[in-house]
């Protein structure tokens, strides 16, 4: 387990490098456009990404804070044991249903940068369909080649089974 560092909201910038501060500000744009595109259940879904250089710790949003409250300063970086790394002081903690999505996926696959659970309306449609996402529609994946979903309870995502999560999915040729 690693020490848990608590610093002021303030401080955040001052306290990590240059290359997690800019990690920090796309993911909290991240955040802002899923809020913008209304790809957001309040504050039951999370964005997490992978700091560069540091293959076991990632920024992942706080528990309470709406997608479009979130800055830089509020990210908390945690390890994929489970650590809270550096804390915020603004009150929130952890997301611990992000952690527990997140973590598997993070530790098993260090090509991905970012991962994205959401419950948008579209997605949930999606995820009822026996079928699936349909592979014949060029707009089928609107996110890079390398991202990842989790599948569970037997449902079917990208034409694929169930069983083969997380899935990459593949890259639109039309």
């Amino acid at each position: 387990m690693g020490k848990m560092e608590v610093i002021p909201i303030s401080n955040v910038q001052a306290a990590v490098s240059t290359v997690e501060w800019q990690t920090r500000i796309h993911l909290a744009a991240c955040y802002r456009l899923m809020a913008a595109y209304g790809m957001t259940d309040l504050i039951y879904n999370h964005i997490s990404a992978r700091i560069p250089g540091a293959a076991e710790h990632y920024l992942i949003n706080p528990y309470g804070m709406l997608y479009e409250e979130i800055t830089a300063s509020s990210l908390v970086k945690i390890d994929v044991d489970g650590s809270t790394i550096l804390q915020p002081d603004h009150g929130y903690n952890v997301n611990v249903a992000g952690f527990y999505l997140h973590a598997p996926i993070q530790k098993t696959r260090p090509d991905l940068q970012c991962i994205i659970h959401t419950h948008s309306r579209a997605g949930t449609a999606v995820s009822g369909l026996r079928e699936g996402c349909c592979r014949c529609r060029r707009r089928r994946c609107a996110f890079s080649a390398a991202s990842a979903i989790t599948i569970s309870k037997g449902r079917r995502s990208a034409g694929r089974s169930a069983t083969a999560s997380p899935l990459t999915l593949a890259p639109t040729t039309s």
